[in-house]
């Protein structure tokens, strides 16, 4: 039997699901990840860094839309 959940969001195994802390996804990574590769990810996402790298790109989107409305 084929599960329905690999073909909604091609899940390809190792995946690794990171959750907050009311366990809302906030990523998936698919396949396998090096050491490295891996304790980076952990580490932008452990230190919440991703909340402030997106806070930097809606900032920057913003002002890309009043530029282009100039």
């Amino acid at each position: 039997m084929v599960c329905p959940f690999h073909f909604r969001w091609e899940i390809k195994l190792p995946s690794y699901a990171l959750l907050d802390e009311n366990l809302i996804r906030l990523a998936i990574y698919n396949g396998f990840k090096q050491q490295e590769e891996l304790i980076g990810i952990l580490f932008f996402f452990g230190a919440d860094q991703h909340k402030y790298y997106h806070n930097l790109l809606y900032k920057q989107w913003n002002e890309s839309i009043q530029k282009n409305k100039q």
